[in-house]
């Protein structure tokens, strides 16, 4: 995993480096995976981003926010963004080679030899909260 991606919402978007996608993907299902019972539609959400953010599919990410966030869904989506990133900013400066390493980031064959900066993988968050909030 060592391209970029887009990630669009209602015609605005970003660009970011697929690991800290998939990085702040794991921290968005992570925080899906502790509100309990969902809908169907945040199942669909879940289950996609947890194989995007760990499958290694080697065409880049995907989030499809355009495909899955309805302006009725879009106040639970920006909470959970925001639960992520509060996780993020929690965890420390230093996101470890073996912290990568079990987050499964980039999928089964990614290699990481350095510890990597968690600034790069709030940026993103922030980043997605402002698309996902009409700021972008």
């Amino acid at each position: 995993m060592v391209g970029y991606s887009d990630v669009n919402f209602r015609g605005a978007g970003f660009q970011a480096h697929d690991v800290e996608l998939a990085v702040w993907m794991h921290y968005v299902v992570a925080a899906i995976d502790r509100s309990g019972d969902r809908p169907g539609w945040l199942d669909d959400l879940r289950a996609n981003w947890s194989d995007q953010a760990t499958g290694g599919f080697g065409f880049g990410i995907v989030p499809g926010l355009d495909d899955f966030v309805t302006e009725g869904r879009r106040a639970l989506m920006s909470a959970f963004f925001r639960q992520a990133l509060a996780e993020m900013e929690r965890h420390g400066d230093t996101l470890t080679v073996g912290e990568l390493d079990s987050l499964k980031a980039g999928g089964p064959d990614a290699v990481f030899s350095e510890d990597l900066p968690m600034e790069r993988f709030r940026n993103v968050a922030r980043l997605a909260i402002d698309l996902l909030e009409g700021r972008s």
